[in-house]
């Protein structure tokens, strides 16, 4: 009886985690609109079979095909709303909970209990903060990235010729490929870190003169896993030198370190002070002197500490690099990979600190309740709209038409399919009848006027810029009547001149 009740206490704590990480992430899936790259995950994955899903959406997609296959499957079971498309990462995002306390733990073989405090301090960071939060309520692969560099980095360890490790079985070299093939087939950042963890173990493997079968194997298969794919991706980087990404800032690992925590120069800070007091906290007690004082080091399994540094530095360091001498690569997003080494990183941190026990998880709970404040508090996450508004500028429309009937509906959009969406969940006959960005599309809403001759024309601008002239050639063919501003762009609606 009591070694149960000694189990469920020792439980209960992450029980409570997840289930407070399950409530923020179910809650509100719907809350907000779905934005231009949900919207496109949408449309893309709305093929006929999976060889259509590969040849029409997997290959405008920019990504690898794990997610956008997933989303099929999502659509053809739980149906095209809002609330089904962004349930994997929802779901996704409780498990990353769950998987950082299994890391954590993993990191501390010699020390059980330091390594449940951990798993529990990052687990609870991961449950609360503003960026898996987001992430796990968008129909977009970020939350699989997140959970998948974790469980290739769980799979990992078992790889590393660890002194007084056995030789990892063929089971676990088995998980490792597996979880290495998911992260690489989920998003190319996936790839990255795998790609890194090939050589960090080659040089540590060959060093050591240790575990290089197992690891010769486990990337072998894994090349011949991936193989398949390789000649969509050199089509994918075709495209993407067509239309690059902008070349990052000199400041985007900052600005990583501050998206990771609320966007919080407050909160970011703070993390890094308490690594760098933990950083000079174990080199001192790691000095010779120290020793004999009788200080043992609480930064102990110090390879775990090199693994989780190069787990959050070198994924951006090399995308940064690359991005400024090669192809532009580099987006806040897709540095997500590198989220957990972050929290864990704290969470060893806060491990670090010279107080007892209780101390030290009263001081890592006590953050964790002002992220949770600063979430519902002053970000105000719940409530206050921060996506495009696709939906709200579609419904703004279908609630006038009746008011101007027969308009000309005319968007800048990346795909008509994105509003007439919205407008088909609204119940309103209007559709997009003409896409129209910049100067070269004005003979053709030329053509439209001519052959329409509307009274009304309203026009629909969201996530794209829309060309000056083509602005200043509607204001000297119609007349304003209204516009409505929207997260992401706005709405005008024009009256014909010669219609008044």
């Amino acid at each position: 009886m009591r070694a149960v009740q000694h189990r469920v206490r020792a439980w209960l704590p992450l029980l409570l985690i997840l289930a407070l990480a399950a409530g923020l992430r179910l809650a509100g899936l719907e809350r907000q609109s779905l934005w231009n790259d949900e919207l496109s995950t949408l449309v893309r994955a709305d093929a006929a079979d999976l060889a259509d899903l590969l040849r029409t959406g997997i290959a405008q997609d920019g990504h690898p095909p794990a997610y956008l296959t997933l989303i099929y499957l999502v659509e053809r079971t739980l149906g095209r709303s809002a609330w089904a498309l962004r349930l994997p990462s929802a779901l996704a995002g409780v498990l990353s909970v769950a998987l950082i306390y299994g890391l954590a733990r993993r990191l501390r073989p010699a020390d059980p209990v330091r390594g449940h405090d951990e798993g529990l301090i990052a687990a609870a960071l991961m449950a609360v903060l503003w960026a898996p939060v987001y992430y796990s309520q968008e129909a977009r692969p970020y939350a699989f990235v997140i959970l998948l560099s974790l469980a290739v980095t769980c799979a990992y360890i078992p790889l590393l010729p660890l002194r007084g490790r056995p030789q990892p079985r063929a089971r676990e070299v088995a998980a490792y490929v597996a979880a290495a093939l998911l992260a690489a087939y989920t998003h190319y950042f996936g790839l990255v870190l795998v790609m890194i963890q090939a050589a960090a173990l080659a040089l540590l493997a060959f060093a050591a003169r240790r575990n290089r079968g197992p690891a010769i194997a486990a990337y072998a298969v894994f090349a011949l896993g991936y193989a398949p794919w390789v000649v969509h991706l050199a089509g994918q980087v075709s495209g993407q030198l067509a239309d690059p990404l902008p070349r990052p800032a000199a400041d985007v690992l900052f600005q990583f370190l501050l998206h990771v925590f609320n966007s919080s120069r407050l909160l970011a800070g703070g993390a890094a002070l308490l690594w760098l007091a933990a950083a000079v906290l174990w080199l001192w007690q790691a000095a010779p002197g120290t020793r004999r004082l009788g200080l043992r080091p609480t930064l102990a399994d110090a390879w775990a500490t090199w693994l989780l540094l190069g787990w959050l530095i070198l994924p951006p360091a090399l995308a940064l690099v690359e991005s400024w001498l090669l192809l532009p690569i580099v987006a806040l997003r897709y540095l997500l990979v590198s989220l957990p080494p972050a929290y864990l990183l704290l969470a060893r941190a806060f491990s670090a600190l010279p107080l007892p026990r209780p101390g030290r998880l009263l001081a890592a709970g006590a953050l964790v309740v002002l992220c949770l404040f600063h979430l519902l508090g002053p970000i105000d996450y719940y409530n206050r709209p921060t996506k495009q508004q696709f939906r709200e500028a579609a419904f703004y429309v279908a609630d006038h038409a009746a008011e101007y009937p027969d308009a000309l509906v005319v968007a800048n959009v990346w795909s008509k399919d994105y509003l007439d969406y919205y407008f088909e969940a609204a119940g309103s006959p209007v559709r997009v009848d003409l896409l129209a960005a910049g100067a070269e599309d004005a003979p053709a809403l030329v053509a439209a006027l001519a052959q329409r001759h509307p009274r009304y024309v309203w026009y629909i601008a969201l996530h794209r810029k829309t060309a000056s002239a083509l602005l200043a050639d509607l204001d000297a063919r119609l007349t304003l009547v209204a516009e409505q501003p929207f997260i992401g762009g706005w709405v005008r609606l024009y009256e014909a001149t010669d219609a008044r």
